[in-house]
């Protein structure tokens, strides 16, 4: 077991928000992504509650925590997450605060993906 790995699980849980809107399939899977890492890599308390849109209000209304995954909608919660000084990313694709991380797709790489399949499976005449 590495150093880190013994680290993590020698210390309390981080109390981790996960404020991602579960009304489609992309934020249960962000979701589902984040319970794997986290039974893999470190002790997590999850907080927050199951929704499906979360804004900054409701944000500042649950206890504090050590860090924030996010699907921003609005802009005000990244700079909530800011504001807080604690560590954040938005799961929501695109950035729309400046100096917060963000995970996104890459468009192109998925439609080369996409288009490829289907020249594979025999289709020629792509819209």
């Amino acid at each position: 077991m590495s150093e880190s790995v013994r680290k993590i699980q020698q210390t309390e849980p981080k109390k981790v928000l996960v404020a991602v809107s579960v009304a489609r399939g992309y934020g249960r899977d962000i979701v589902a992504g984040i319970v794997r890492y986290a039974q893999r890599h470190g002790r997590w308390d999850f907080i927050g509650q199951t929704g499906f849109d979360f804004d900054a209000r409701s944000i500042r209304l649950l206890p504090d925590y050590d860090g924030i995954i996010f699907m921003q909608t609005e802009p005000t919660i990244g700079k909530l997450a800011l504001e807080r000084g604690k560590p954040a990313i938005s799961v929501a694709g695109e950035p729309w605060q400046e100096g917060l991380p963000h995970v996104t797709s890459d468009n192109e790489a998925v439609g080369r993906m996409a288009f490829d399949y289907f020249r594979k499976l025999g289709f020629r005449h792509f819209a």
